[in-house]
């Protein structure tokens, strides 16, 4: 992928119909409900050594669903970024009058945060859209910005899994969701060298669905907590 074709999946993001009509495309069909449940379980499973007062980022926000998930199972230090103006304000929208719960629009790979400044990152739904190297970059930044646990979902190459997922394809998103937006995948060496070449390390796996869906929450850690 080139850069500018990165860019153009940037500005696909940057769209009012595309961040209006997206939770209704991806997430209500019966697969896509599925699918949302499976991400929640995955998500607070990541997040337990976290406790509730902890500052959580969530990036990319997209629409705020897994804030709002986030914000309903006690957590309440929460801070959405996206680099989508429309999709931030979809989110405001569902999360609107909660405390402690913010956003702030930027990139993933250079974010204005501090060092160490969050207990927990949450990155849902991404990185399979991103090239390589472009990855590994992200991933120092949230090794940079956060203390904790990094919780980020990877597409890990499983060929049964990839025929399951191609049939599924057609009975929810193919032709509703924009198709330049290429999906990366990587096999699990590939996934350790990223997050080594990022200072990171394996902290646990947690497989949305065993054997049927390529998807998997990696949660890290830096790797000087391992030394």
């Amino acid at each position: 992928m080139t850069k500018h074709e990165l860019q153009d999946i940037k500005k696909g993001w940057q769209d009012d119909d595309t961040a209006v009509s997206y939770d209704d495309l991806r997430f209500t069909t019966l697969i896509g409900k599925i699918s949302d449940a499976l991400d929640k379980v995955a998500i607070k499973k990541g997040l337990a050594r976290i406790s509730t007062d902890g500052m959580i980022l969530d990036l990319p926000c997209g629409t705020g669903r897994i804030m709002e998930y986030l914000y309903r199972v006690g957590y309440k230090n929460i801070i959405g970024a996206d680099i989508s103006e429309q999709m931030i304000n979809v989110a405001k929208n569902k999360i609107q009058g909660k405390d402690q719960v913010s956003f702030i629009r930027t990139e993933a790979d250079r974010t204005e945060d501090p060092d160490g400044t969050f207990d927990a990152v949450s990155s849902i739904r991404f990185m399979g859209h991103i090239p390589r190297e472009h990855r590994v970059k992200i991933l120092r930044e949230f090794n940079r910005i956060c203390k904790g646990l990094i919780i980020v979902e990877y597409s890990v190459r499983n060929p049964f899994a990839r025929r399951i997922k191609s049939l599924l394809r057609v009975l929810t998103v193919r032709g509703r969701l924009p198709s330049q937006w290429k999906w990366h995948d990587v096999s699990h060496d590939e996934l350790e060298l990223e997050l080594k070449e990022a200072g990171l390390r394996v902290a646990r796996l947690i497989n949305k669905l065993p054997f049927l869906s390529e998807s998997i929450f990696v949660v890290a850690e830096q790797s000087a907590k391992n030394s």
